[in-house]
């Protein structure tokens, strides 16, 4: 029983260790913005991988809000030489009052340094 116990909390261990080791040091990179479908809801959710626990988020260059993990799904790949492995992550921040209608560009910033920029659009 003592054995059990240890191999339990051993990989236990590993497994956190390697959780913290795959998202501190790994540059942010976004794969897509999404408006909320509510109409007025000013909701973007920001999908990515590579988020720290505080990311800056700034829209045309201007720092918007620091966002929080809001969610984490874990992709195993099995076949599909495309697939990206790892964590999928979910940002969701409120847009700024007074954003005029049209085409923006939207960065994600942690400690692992700045996500590559994504255009997403807003209508009236």
């Amino acid at each position: 029983m003592i054995a059990r116990n240890r191999r339990t909390r051993a990989a236990l261990v590993f497994g956190v260790m390697s959780l913290s080791v795959a998202t501190a040091w790994a540059e942010p990179s976004i794969e897509s913005a999404a408006l909320s479908p509510i109409a007025k809801s000013g909701l973007l959710t920001i999908t990515g991988r590579g988020f720290g626990a505080d990311n800056i988020v700034s829209i045309d260059g201007k720092v918007v809000q620091h966002a929080h993990i809001e969610s984490v799904a874990a992709i195993a790949c099995t076949i599909s030489p495309s697939c990206k492995p790892g964590f999928l992550q979910t940002l969701e921040i409120r847009l700024p009052r007074g954003l005029k209608p049209g085409t923006h560009s939207l960065v994600v910033e942690s400690g692992g340094g700045a996500s590559n920029s994504v255009v997403f659009s807003t209508a009236q």
